[in-house]
């Protein structure tokens, strides 16, 4: 950006100021004419900085709940606590996904000895008909039966596979190393999907988000590297811009 100098214009006015005087003029001597020193004026070529007040925030940040309805057994870690990846936050009562896990596993087992008799009734009724011995349409039945029962195998088994990523979200453990936050759910409190249960962040890095201009948004560039000054002694810190988003709110402050 270049700063523009209205030297040229303060210079005309003073003259006109001059020109317009009603005193006669008067005989000036050599010794009395001042001494004049002209310089050029060049547009500004220097950096210039900005600087933009902003909201520092963590860099991750995690809002964890469970996929179903039932009771919080228990929370096992207080707000300020330090975890590792894999680490257990809370348990929810597991009883109604372990009777639908048992319920589906005995249906599974049951349709499996389906399957088997009716690929081996399939069978026979093929030997059959290839001896002439049969109609076509009673081997083409035992067909239909036995890729029928196929179908509700492979639905039993995805529908376990579902109820077990269920039973996963009943134990809540920590998706990154951080520090919880908040653990706004008591023990004993009955919840649902979608409600928080243990909210964490990581600090590992942190995030500033700084409302700029359009005119100033317009020449950033992510990746672009920048400075970032915190705290009372005004320490200067490396930041690299991630990217720029456009918003909706109030006018961004003035720069400083």
């Amino acid at each position: 950006m270049k700063m523009l100098v209205s030297i040229p214009l303060l210079a005309a006015m003073l003259l006109l100021t001059g020109c317009f005087s009603d005193a006669p003029p008067s005989k000036q001597t050599a010794s009395e004419i001042p001494d004049v020193q002209i310089a050029e004026v060049q547009a500004w070529q220097g950096a210039v900085s900005q600087k933009l007040p902003g909201v520092v925030r963590p860099g991750k940040r995690a809002v964890l709940g469970t996929r179903f309805a039932g009771t919080l057994l228990s929370v096992e870690v207080e707000p300020g606590d330090r975890v590792t990846t894999g680490d257990l936050l809370a348990k929810v009562d597991a009883r109604e996904v372990n009777a639908a896990i048992a319920a589906t596993r005995t249906k599974i087992s049951a349709t499996q000895a389906g399957v088997e008799q009716a690929r081996l009734e399939s069978q026979r009724l093929e030997r059959l008909y290839a001896e002439d011995l049969i109609a076509r349409v009673q081997m083409e039945r035992a067909q239909v039966k036995y890729q029928e029962l196929q179908a509700q195998l492979q639905a039993a088994e995805s529908e376990l596979e579902a109820q077990q990523a269920n039973l996963s979200y009943t134990r809540l453990t920590a998706p990154f190393n951080g520090r919880v936050t908040e653990t706004p759910v008591d023990t004993g409190s009955f919840v649902g999907p979608g409600q928080p249960l243990v909210i964490m962040e990581s600090r590992d890095q942190l995030r500033v988000d700084v409302p700029v201009s359009s005119q100033v948004a317009s020449r950033l560039t992510p990746g672009e590297q920048l400075f970032v000054v915190v705290g009372p002694q005004g320490k200067s810190l490396p930041a690299s811009l991630i990217s720029v988003v456009p918003a909706l709110g109030r006018r961004p402050p003035a720069s400083a």
